[in-house]
């Protein structure tokens, strides 16, 4: 359990870095198993690693998820428990829904505490903080704070995770 929440907790922190650098945003997302050793990857995916990247063939890795165009979001995937939306063929939000109990964003799972959430966020710079959700800017961009990387996290009377979307400040 240490060593999973060391590597939760070094991920989280790679994010964070980002948020002070200078550069603009990569146009293609990492896979998913950057987050996670290859040994980890089975026990849920990280799903911020189809973030910016071709949405179609996210959807397929994920597998089990229906398309729909809509008037917010041009493509929409479906699935139990993850929704993917985005524009111009790419991943732009990722819903992680309360029945889903394997995935995580940022290392955040359904059922974490508010406190281990926020443990693992901490050096992110923090949106806003309300009993129901918390926020942060996960990655900045310098030259357009509406394409800054959020995550917004969910939790439920009991204090836990319920629910989680990684989006664009602009969305």
């Amino acid at each position: 359990m240490k060593r999973w929440m060391g590597l939760i907790c070094a991920a989280a922190l790679l994010l964070c870095a980002f948020a002070g650098a200078e550069a603009t945003l990569p146009t293609t997302a990492p896979a998913a198993e950057t987050f996670f050793g290859a040994e980890d990857a089975a026990a849920g995916r990280e799903l911020t690693g189809y973030f910016g990247g071709d949405i179609a063939r996210a959807a397929e890795e994920i597998g089990g998820m229906e398309f729909s165009a809509g008037e917010e979001f041009e493509a929409n995937y479906d699935g139990v428990g993850v929704a993917l939306h985005g524009n111009g063929g790419v991943v732009t939000f990722i819903d992680l829904r309360p029945e889903d109990v394997g995935d995580t964003l940022c290392g955040i799972d359904n059922g974490m505490s508010r406190e281990d959430a926020q443990l693992l966020m901490n050096g992110c710079p923090m949106l806003w903080d309300y009993p129901e959700e918390l926020a942060w800017t996960v990655r900045e961009d310098p030259e357009n704070e509406l394409n800054n990387e959020t995550l917004v996290v969910f939790f439920d009377e009991d204090g836990k995770v319920c629910g989680a979307w990684y989006r664009t400040s602009g969305e």
